[in-house]
């Protein structure tokens, strides 16, 4: 009787190690890092044609996306999952992971379209509204991008804490109205941007 006890709370318990997120937080923050610095030392070179600044914006945005929600989740590792994510730290973690790469895919998609542009329609792509073009792209990506992610923390849908429990993102797999929802239209731009 005391040998299944043990054995059951040994597997309630979560043995997740810290080391995955751990290099994910260090090669994210590193590899944008240097993604950022290169680009900055080779200005003089590119000029920060459209296409550079379409990188750099990708660069920042996926390194601010690591910087801003990572901690939190090595600070539940580090407390060996004793500490529980309140709610408002749930909505703020899913906000994050979801900009981060709703605002990524989005940046992605506008550099295919905008070599897509430069290949097809050389002579308007090299006129002179490139740069004012891409920095309202870029600019019109965040800003839609932090509307559609949002829409959770408005009521639209609701955050879910995901096993190991150390990262929450949007509910996919809630039965609400709201839930199915926010999951469509976040699904409907993942297809629409791959199908860019």
């Amino acid at each position: 009787m005391n040998d299944s006890s043990n054995a059951t709370n040994q597997t309630d318990r979560i043995w997740e190690s810290a080391w995955p997120p751990g290099l994910q937080f260090a090669f994210g923050v590193i590899g944008n890092f240097i993604a950022l610095i290169v680009l900055f030392k080779s200005s003089k070179r590119h000029k920060w044609k459209p296409f550079y600044r379409l990188v750099g914006g990708l660069a920042l945005t996926d390194m601010c996306g690591v910087l801003f929600v990572y901690p939190t989740v090595m600070y539940r590792y580090a407390s060996d999952f004793t500490y529980d994510f309140p709610k408002s730290l749930c909505n703020y973690s899913s906000f994050i992971y979801s900009y981060a790469i709703l605002a990524s895919a989005l940046i992605v998609c506008a550099m295919s379209l905008d070599r897509f542009l430069a290949i097809l329609f050389p002579f308007y792509y090299n006129s002179e509204s490139k740069i004012k073009r891409v920095n309202i792209m870029l600019g019109g990506i965040w800003i839609f991008t932090l509307f559609i992610c949002t829409l959770h923390l408005m009521g639209l849908g609701d955050s879910k804490l995901y096993y190991p429990g150390s990262w929450c993102f949007l509910n996919f797999v809630g039965r609400t109205v709201e839930d199915r929802v926010n999951s469509f239209i976040y699904s409907i731009l993942g297809i629409i941007i791959l199908m860019v």
